[in-house]
Formats: structure tokens, C-alpha cells, sequence
């Protein structure tokens, strides 16, 4: 399948680099180039809106877009085609799919956990737990989205754009819960390649806050929680 990959065209390098990661697989990468803005994540909102609108004027059935610093997961490739499947198969269930991202912060889950907003089991496939992100997912470097959900998405960030410069929750890498039927499946299928953001001019090692908060998703999951946690 093709997937768009979000890039810089100053970040070559990055470009190079997510070509390794997806080297012999079914996916078919295509360089999208990245609007860059002096206001955070601004420029990848509108990236993203671009490249739905891309999909919408093309009448695509799905679209994969994935940012260029996606770091794909052991066994991913097995992973990523039952999964698919399963979304293929029951379109009623679900209107965005992220490959893997954070549900907040820990002190942030913490308090969702305490409330009952803990991620939600919809379903099971091969050795993947296709769950529901009870309020929202951090994290646009694996998101796969269906046609049916183009026009929603587009209608609600054409409401919120005015406003994404400034408030950051409304961002297209902050995938809205109560808005959209987020899902994804454990384990994740794509971590973020840790490194230099060009957005915020800092390190981050996002592949170890992901990592983390695989594992937390994971405990919801075990033989011994899994009655309590079931939808």
C-alpha cells in the first residue's frame, strides 16, 4: 500500500532515513512536503489538512500518512496486516487508527485511570488488542484514516484552525476522543524515532515515553485485568 510521508524539505536526512526503516516491505513511501511555520505543530496541522484534502480530491478508499521520524516496531510488518484487516473489516468501530502514540502524560493517565478512562478493548486479531483511547492520543507519526472520516475531519479542523496556533490540544497530532473513534492496537506497530524536533529546537526521546506507555496500555490487557477492562 502507498503511505505519505511528511518531511521537511530541508530534513534530507530524515528522508533518507525513514527509506531504510520501510526497505522491502509492502509500503510504498511518497514524500510529502512538510508546510514549515514559526509556530510549533501549526505547520504539520496544515500539512495534514493538505494531505487529507489530497486523499478526498482523489476519491483514495484509505490513506496512511506517517511523519518522517516514524520508527517502525519489531514484527510490525505481521502486525500491521492483521490489523489492517481487521479495520478494513469493521469500519463501523472506528474513524482514525494511530499506530502507537501516548494517552498524556503519566500524572495525566493517572487521573483518567482513577475516573474509569482507561483505553477500551474493541476487538482481537492475530496477536494484536485493537483498543479505544478513551480521551485522547498523542502522536501523528502512524495515522491511517478511512474516506468515510475525510469530510468529518476536515469540517472539524476548519472549526478549530483559527485556534490551533495557540491552543495546542486542538492540533492534528492530538487525536480528539470525544470528537473521533480513536483507535489503535497493542502492541503498537510504529514508535517516534527519538532525536532533535525541529518544531520545539530540543532532544527528546520520544521513543522511550512511547515504549512507557506501551507497557501501561499493555497491564490494561493482561489475563488479569483484561474481564475489568473489556467494552
Amino acid at each position: 500500500m502507498d503511505a505519505y510521508v511528511i518531511n521537511l524539505d530541508k530534513s534530507t536526512d530524515r528522508w533518507k532515513a525513514i527509506q531504510k526503516e520501510f526497505k522491502g516491505s509492502e509500503i510504498r513511501l511518497h514524500r510529502f512536503s512538510a508546510l514549515e511555520h514559526s509556530v510549533g505543530g501549526y505547520g504539520l496541522f496544515l500539512t495534514c489538512i493538505k494531505l487529507i484534502k489530497m486523499a478526498k480530491s482523489k476519491g483514495l478508499e484509505t490513506i496512511l500518512i506517517l511523519e518522517d521520524d516514524c520508527l517502525p516496531a519489531p514484527g510490525w510488518k505481521k502486525n500491521w496486516k492483521s490489523v489492517k484487516k481487521w479495520l478494513d473489516d469493521n469500519p463501523s468501530k472506528w474513524d482514525i487508527y494511530s499506530g502507537g502514540s501516548r494517552g498524556g502524560s503519566f500524572l495525566f493517565q493517572d487521573f483518567t485511570d482513577m475516573i474509569g478512562l482507561y483505553p477500551r478493548k474493541i476487538g482481537e486479531v492475530g496477536e494484536s488488542t485493537i483498543f479505544r483511547y478513551p480521551f485522547i492520543a498523542l502522536g501523528a507519526h502512524w495515522v491511517y484514516i478511512p474516506k468515510r472520516s475525510y469530510k468529518k475531519l476536515l469540517d472539524y479542523y476548519d472549526k478549530v484552525s483559527f485556534l490551533t496556533k495557540y491552543v495546542p490540544m486542538l492540533g492534528v497530532d492530538i487525536h480528539q476522543s470525544l470528537a473521533f473513534n480513536v483507535v489503535s492496537s497493542y502492541p503498537f506497530v510504529a514508535y517516534q524515532r527519538s532525536g532533535h524536533s525541529t518544531l520545539r529546537k530540543t532532544y527528546r526521546n520520544v521513543e522511550k515515553l512511547m515504549k512507557a506507555h506501551e507497557k501501561r496500555v499493555g497491564h490494561y490487557f493482561t489475563r488479569k485485568n483484561k474481564k475489568n477492562h473489556e467494552s
